[in-house]
C-alpha cells in the first residue's frame, strides 16, 4: 500500500511538473492547446455512445445465453419431497409451503456480491409479505453441514438481519440446482411445492414481491 501511495505522488508531481511548463509557454503555443483541447474534448462523445452501445449488445447477448440454458435444461415442474437443514441445524422439509400460499424461494451464495447487496432488503421484504406468503433461501455453495462456508453464511444473514430461514443445498436439490445457471435466482412455489412462475436471474428484491403478489392475486379472482 505504502509503495502504490508513492508511485501515485511521484504521477502527480510529474502532472504538477508538466503543468507549470505549459504555463510558461508562448501565446502562440497556448492558443494551439486550446484548439487541439477543443478536438480533444469531442472524442470522449463518440467513445461514449459506442460504449453504451456495447453494453446494450452485451446485455442482450446475456439474456440470450441465459434462454438458451432454460431451453436446454429447465427448471423441474416442482421441488418435491426433500430433507435439508437450516443454517442452525434445524431441520426443513418440503411441509415448509404448506402452510403459505405462495413460498419465494430464493437460491445464494456467499460468493455472489449480487446477492449480499440485495440481502437486506430481501430480508425487509419477507417480513412486509402478508401472512399467506413467506420465503426461504437455499445457500448453492453450502451443500453439507460442515461446509467451510456455512459459517461465512451465517455471518451474512445476522449481519442484515435476516429473519427468515437459509438452507443447505444438499442432494435434495440436485435436479434444481443443475437447472440454476447463476446466482441469485428466485422463483416461487404453491403451498405443495410446485413452481408457479418462471424464475428471476438476477437481482430484484421488487420483482420477487411482485411475482409473489400476482400469483396470490390469480387465487382471489
Amino acid at each position: 500500500m505504502k509503495k502504490a501511495l508513492s508511485i501515485m505522488m511521484v504521477v502527480l508531481i510529474c502532472i504538477c511538473t508538466m503543468a507549470c511548463g505549459s504555463a510558461a509557454t508562448s501565446s502562440t503555443e497556448a492558443a494551439d492547446t486550446a484548439t487541439a483541447g477543443e478536438s480533444v474534448s469531442q472524442e470522449p462523445d463518440a467513445s461514449s455512445k459506442t460504449d453504451e452501445s456495447d453494453d446494450a449488445q452485451q446485455k442482450a447477448d446475456e439474456q440470450r445465453d441465459l434462454l438458451a440454458a432454460f431451453n436446454s435444461n429447465p427448471f423441474p415442474e416442482s421441488l418435491g419431497s426433500f430433507t435439508t437443514e437450516d443454517l442452525d441445524g434445524n431441520e426443513v422439509t418440503e411441509a415448509y409451503f404448506a402452510d403459505a400460499d405462495v413460498t419465494i424461494v430464493h437460491i445464494w451464495a456467499t460468493y455472489c456480491d449480487p446477492c449480499l447487496e440485495e440481502m437486506e432488503n430481501l430480508g425487509k421484504m419477507a417480513e412486509s409479505l402478508p401472512d399467506n406468503a413467506k420465503v426461504i433461501g437455499i445457500v448453492a455453495d453450502v451443500n453439507s453441514p460442515d461446509a467451510e462456508e456455512k459459517e461465512a453464511a451465517k455471518q451474512i444473514i445476522s449481519d442484515n438481519n435476516v429473519k427468515f430461514p437459509s438452507v443447505i443445498a444438499n442432494d435434495s436439490f440436485t435436479k434444481l440446482l443443475t437447472s440454476v445457471v447463476g446466482v441469485p435466482t428466485t422463483f416461487i412455489v404453491d403451498s405443495e411445492g410446485n413452481i408457479v412462475a418462471e424464475p428471476i436471474v438476477g437481482s430484484d428484491v421488487i420483482g420477487y414481491k411482485r411475482m409473489a403478489k400476482d400469483y396470490l392475486d390469480t387465487l382471489n379472482q
